[in-house]
């Protein structure tokens, strides 16, 4: 009898090690805890940012903050979108530049990017958002703050129009005064053009 007891006692104590080892893990300095989230379910763009659709660019901004406002986290995406902006007009103006060896289309490039940006941003809409308030724990208790994640699209269709405006001012200004800028832009210009919205 005390044999069987004996081996009980032992699965017993077992199954509470086991039990005790599958509960919540031991906290450390650092750790991040989700206490309340602002969907059931985490939306995949949170996690991997979606590629771009047949109609939009999509930018997610993300921000941490002790206020449930998300006001920061939409203006990280604008940054994004900034950005993005930035370096598709680098792209399309260096070619031209260092093709013709024209460096006076540098000004060109700079008014290009700040006027497609401001149109842009003007146009973005907002398409999700989502909100986590986290608990981490610190060395002398515990922080909580609001992790905001914002999704932003702005629409392929707008931004060509955008840009072929930008570019046709800017060609009628090059005209003027510089001939082969004016030539360079126009290429730029069809490249724009050449581009293909699916609606």
């Amino acid at each position: 009898m005390i044999k069987r007891y004996g081996s009980v006692l032992g699965v017993a104590i077992i199954a509470l090690t086991i039990l005790h080892g599958c509960g919540a893990p031991e906290e450390y300095v650092g750790m991040e805890t989700v206490v309340e989230t602002s969907q059931k379910k985490v939306p995949k763009w949170v996690k991997k940012p979606p590629q771009p659709s047949r109609k939009y660019y999509y930018f997610v901004g993300q921000e941490d903050g002790k206020t449930r406002s998300d006001v920061y986290a939409y203006q990280r995406a604008m940054s994004e979108i900034s950005s993005f902006l930035n370096t598709r007009a680098q792209t399309l103006y260096s070619q031209k530049e260092t093709g013709d060896g024209l460096n006076t289309l540098s000004k060109y490039r700079e008014s290009y990017i700040q006027l497609v940006s401001n149109a842009s941003i003007r146009g973005a809409l907002r398409k999700d958002r989502y909100m986590e308030k986290i608990k981490k724990t610190m060395d002398n208790g515990h922080d909580r703050f609001f992790r905001h994640y914002v999704l932003v699209a702005i629409s392929k269709k707008d931004l060509k129009a955008s840009e072929e405006r930008t570019l046709a001012q800017q060609i009628d200004t090059a005209k003027a005064t510089d001939p082969d800028v004016a030539d360079a832009l126009i290429a730029i210009q069809s490249i724009i053009q050449q581009t293909v919205i699916e609606e």
